[in-house]
């Protein structure tokens, strides 16, 4: 079963959503996720739907946010930042209150180009 999640990747906090855009661009989850509201006040640049790939970057390289897919044996975690040490802790978090050291996990750095591929368990022991 597929489940995406955005998360705050600064305050841990986890939201489960439907579908990215779409969900990201209700106030009330922005709102928990603690986008700034400067860059939500950006969204309608965006026409919903048009370019969905385009959107998500420009949010994740304006808000500390982490989108994350699972299919239920892998997850993907795709974020932008200069530094890969605090999105990496929220990984390490995400496994630990969603997800299951079982996992193979794929992280994106979409700012540096760095990806990472490993096991959770792995991952986690090297991380911590």
């Amino acid at each position: 079963m597929r489940q995406n999640w955005w998360m705050n990747w600064k305050t841990g906090r986890i939201v489960l959503v439907h579908e990215f855009e779409q969900d990201i661009r209700n106030p009330d989850t922005a709102r928990l996720l603690s986008v700034p509201r400067s860059v939500a006040s950006e969204f309608a640049r965006y026409a919903q739907g048009a370019n969905k790939n385009k959107f998500v970057r420009w949010l994740m390289k304006r808000a500390p946010l982490m989108r994350i897919c699972s299919d239920g044996t892998y997850v993907e975690f795709e974020y932008a930042y200069t530094s890969d040490r605090n999105p990496y802790a929220a990984v390490v978090q995400w496994v630990e209150e969603c997800g299951s050291t079982d996992l193979s996990l794929r992280i994106v750095n979409l700012q540096t180009g760095r990806r990472v591929a490993e096991s959770a368990d792995k991952f986690i022991q090297r991380d911590t």
